[in-house]
């Protein structure tokens, strides 16, 4: 490929020395467009102020899931979360990552169900603009954004700014998740199901609680944590060939890394389903905002008659219910138990730009 050429300098951008970034657009005196760039720290900082107006929705971009990612596979990469401002006023954060002359969102499809910028309401496309002449500047002449959901500030806000910005780009998608608005009772779900799998349901149910040795422990406290991971690995991995050979060393170090964070912020909720004393499946889900996230599972085949891969999630739907949560998102996959289950399929999208 041929050596990009020195970028050419967008109009209103100039050099500044402000934590080793250099764009800055000007506009009125004292209401310049600056591009800073964020530690570790200060990221963590601005996601407990509420004061910022940023929008957090996405659960893969919080500062502990990005540094438990960066910990374990940031090798390699170049760290740029950079925040945009007007004057003293921030407008969004971009927590990305570059490698030859590109930028991706830090994160990776493996682990990270979707991803998105933080921004703040009604500031997307001053936000948006401004990092896009910044990127410029700094001599990024590609992006590519994965795992893109609908309503993302991606779909809404980026696609019409390159538009502006006569930026080309395709809009592809690239998976699918499943989804849905969780009632008030467990009955009404069960009412929400088809009649085929509403008895489907009901009798697994209650096939596990004949057996009359079912028991559930539920941890989120971090004391519990530790202890349930141990099974929860032992459980992924006989549950099939595949998850066994996706949970290498360096991506159970992550799990472990960021069920350590998640559980000391008190998002993570850890299941194992026990039948005669014994771990027959486990489940890792996240509750956050008003959303409960299946995350992954596991399950011994020595118990498959009782169906406890399945029970095992409806019992964590249930408790979702019963804490009051208004969604259930079965994340990234296809798997026909989503639909069955009562999941309604939403599209993920990726984003490959030229940055001209």
């Amino acid at each position: 490929m041929k050596p990009a050429s020195s970028p050419r300098v967008p109009p209103g951008i100039t050099s500044i020395d402000k934590r080793r970034l250099d764009s800055k657009a000007m506009t009125a005196p004292g209401r310049e467009y600056t591009v800073t760039e964020e530690s570790p720290d200060s990221l963590s900082a601005l996601w407990r102020d509420p004061g910022t107006g940023l929008r957090w929705e996405c659960l893969f971009v919080i500062p502990i899931w990005l540094e438990a990612w960066w910990s374990v596979f940031g090798t390699g990469w170049t760290r740029h979360i950079c925040s945009v401002r007007r004057g003293e006023d921030l407008l969004g954060i971009a927590p990305l990552m570059l490698r030859d002359q590109t930028a991706y969102l830090i994160g990776d499809s493996d682990v990270c169900d979707c991803l998105d910028f933080i921004v703040v309401p009604g500031r997307e496309s001053e936000f948006f603009r401004t990092l896009l002449r910044h990127l410029q500047h700094q001599g990024i002449t590609r992006m590519h954004l994965h795992a893109q959901r609908p309503g993302s500030a991606v779909e809404r806000h980026l696609l019409p700014s390159l538009e502006c910005e006569g930026c080309p780009f395709s809009w592809e998608r690239e998976d699918v998740t499943f989804e849905m608005d969780l009632p008030a009772t467990w009955e009404e779900f069960l009412g929400q199901l088809s009649g085929k799998q509403r008895h489907e349901v009901k009798r697994k149910m209650r096939r596990v609680n004949e057996t009359g040795c079912v028991r559930v422990r539920k941890a989120h406290e971090e004391r519990d944590i530790e202890d349930g991971l141990g099974t929860f690995f032992q459980l992924f991995r006989l549950s099939r060939e595949d998850k066994a050979a996706f949970l290498t060393s360096e991506r159970e170090g992550f799990f472990r890394e960021m069920a350590a964070a998640l559980s000391q912020a008190r998002l993570l909720r850890l299941y194992v389903c026990e039948v005669g004393g014994r771990p027959a499946a486990a489940v890792m889900c996240f509750d956050y905002g008003a959303t409960r996230y299946l995350y992954n599972n596991g399950y011994d085949p020595r118990f498959r008659s009782l169906s406890v891969g399945i029970v095992s999630k409806l019992l964590t739907i249930k408790d979702g219910i019963d804490e009051g949560q208004m969604r259930y998102d079965f994340l990234r996959g296809n798997e026909s138990y989503k639909r069955h289950l009562g999941g309604k399929l939403v599209s993920l999208h990726g984003l490959s730009v030229e940055l001209r």
